[in-house]
């Protein structure tokens, strides 16, 4: 979670409840996006065939569906999801299965993001049999259900579901949508993502090239979802050791980062973050220092943003400083990174013993015996609960 999984998602440190700042404005656009496809289709079809008394069971389903829109956006989970089965409720009663399908969409997205992720892919396979039924089994819709099933596949540790989902979401949308659409390169991403995460970095290398052809001609070469590709592409390299490759990779990220976002938005700092990782395992521990140091400068600035968001660059400026023996502001660093490890995931976790085994490590270093000896007992003794 803290490692390159961390850095590959581009994220802080997972947390229940979405507590990202950047990720929950995108998943509520999503969610605005896809309900507002499905009323297009669902209010049509409602006119057609409803009138009197169902009309204002309609007005009112519509109602509550964009409460439980609002409602998302302000993390308000219980309350949306009370509104969700109400609308199921009334689209099963009165109105149509498309209906159904969009209140089923809204709460199973609730639970998706609240980590509810048993309950959230039983009703996204209800929804999805319905809009298999209604609107064919290679609908772009079905594919975007079928992306949701993938996420929970991954997150349930059923990784041999994924691949499957995937590459039918990548085979409807190319169908339906064409070979240079958009939602195709959002389909590609999320293959690149999965093989760099099995360790399949050959064919990550081509699915991510092909993604980030199709967002440059419609997106231009300057713009934020160009960025998202180019830095994954800088971890692919990254993990492969191709140090030289992933360094402009990562450069060019970072400058349409600080161009289009600013140079204090998150995006920006998690590239100075992913910058000082490379450069800390290259060995250029100088360059490490800085860029970590610009990472923490634009997270500590950012009021409201959970301090998860600072863990893993903690740790890492914490190793720069240790590079350059400058072991002080590195076990003062180590500190505080684990902190937070703590904090957010518990002492036991099993992400906090690398941080215990490099605290213990500096200590060692500094002639601090017995202090080297406590940590690398914690750090033992939480690899062991974790078996």
């Amino acid at each position: 979670m803290f490692g390159t999984e961390a850095v590959l998602a581009g994220d802080g440190l997972n947390c229940r409840g979405g507590c990202h700042l950047s990720f929950n404005r995108r998943k509520t656009r999503r969610m605005q996006s896809r309900i507002n496809r499905f009323f297009v289709v669902c209010l049509y079809t409602c006119a057609l065939l409803l009138s009197g008394p169902a009309i204002a069971q309609l007005n009112e389903w519509q109602s509550l569906i964009k409460q439980v829109q609002t409602l998302y956006h302000q993390g308000k989970y219980d309350q949306a999801e009370v509104l969700a089965k109400k609308a199921i409720g009334i689209a099963e009663r009165d109105l149509g299965p498309l209906n159904v399908a969009v209140s089923l969409d809204s709460l199973a997205t609730i639970y998706r993001w609240t980590g509810r992720n048993a309950e959230a892919e039983t009703v996204y396979r209800r929804g999805l049999t319905i809009l298999e039924a209604q609107l064919g089994p290679d609908h772009p819709d079905v594919a975007t259900t079928l992306e949701y099933l993938a996420f929970l596949a991954y997150a349930q540790k059923r990784e041999a579901e994924v691949e499957p989902l995937r590459l039918r979401v990548l085979a409807i949308r190319e169908k339906r949508l064409g070979p240079e659409h958009l939602a195709v390169s959002s389909a590609l991403y999320n293959l690149g993502v999965m093989y760099t995460r099995q360790g399949r970095y050959a064919e990550a290398e081509p699915v991510y090239q092909r993604a980030l052809k199709i967002r440059e001609k419609a997106l231009g070469r300057m713009h934020p979802e160009v960025a998202k590709i180019l830095h994954n592409m800088g971890i692919l390299y990254w993990k492969q050791h191709r140090y030289a490759e992933a360094e402009p990779m990562l450069g060019h990220a970072l400058a349409i980062r600080e161009k289009t976002r600013g140079e204090e938005h998150v995006d920006v700092s998690r590239s100075w973050a992913m910058l000082g990782r490379l450069y800390l395992d290259w060995g250029k521990y100088a360059e490490a220092e800085s860029a970590y140091q610009r990472a923490l400068k634009i997270l500590e600035s950012k009021r409201g943003l959970s301090e998860n968001w600072l863990a893993a660059p903690l740790k890492g400026l914490a190793e720069a400083y240790e590079k350059q023996g400058k072991y002080e502001e590195a076990e003062r660093y180590y500190l505080r990174s684990l902190a937070i490890y703590i904090k957010v995931l518990g002492p036991q976790h099993l992400d906090v013993a690398p941080v215990l085994e490099s605290i213990s490590g500096l200590y060692k270093k500094m002639g601090k015996a017995d202090e080297a000896a406590h940590f690398a007992e914690r750090a033992a003794k939480t690899r062991e609960s974790n078996k």
